[in-house]
């Protein structure tokens, strides 16, 4: 199953017993289940089907987060010179980081995401 990275939220629900997982950034994308791990699955099966109504009806959502692993996937299509710039970090830095699977640091896949929306670029 894809996995789609957006921020999530995770709480109990002490009325109905039971976990309740948000994707924030989409709203209204809510899943539940018995256990964290359950909820968290069921937002995995919820997000694109949130998505695919969100794009049928046009309504405008952000994309998912990218992760360095869906960067290496796109990077001979990129100047990943000017991704580098684009999230402040060092050329050398991005391709070893991209060589090794290094995470992303808090805020540079953001960015990332951002900036590529601007060009009607979405990295999923």
């Amino acid at each position: 199953m894809k996995t789609y990275n957006y921020d999530t939220t995770l709480e109990w629900d002490e009325e109905d017993k039971t976990w309740v997982a948000r994707v924030p950034a989409l709203p209204g994308c809510i899943a539940f289940g018995d256990t964290q791990v359950e909820a968290l699955e069921e937002l995995q099966t919820a997000i694109p089907a949130w998505i695919a109504a969100a794009q049928e009806s046009g309504f405008p959502y952000r994309a998912p987060i990218p992760d360095i692993d869906t960067l290496r996937k796109a990077s001979k299509l990129l100047n990943m010179t000017e991704v580098a710039r684009v999230i402040g970090i060092a050329p050398r830095t991005l391709h070893s980081r991209v060589k090794n699977g290094t995470p992303f640091r808090a805020g540079e896949a953001e960015k990332l995401r951002d900036e590529l929306a601007r060009h009607s670029v979405v990295l999923v």
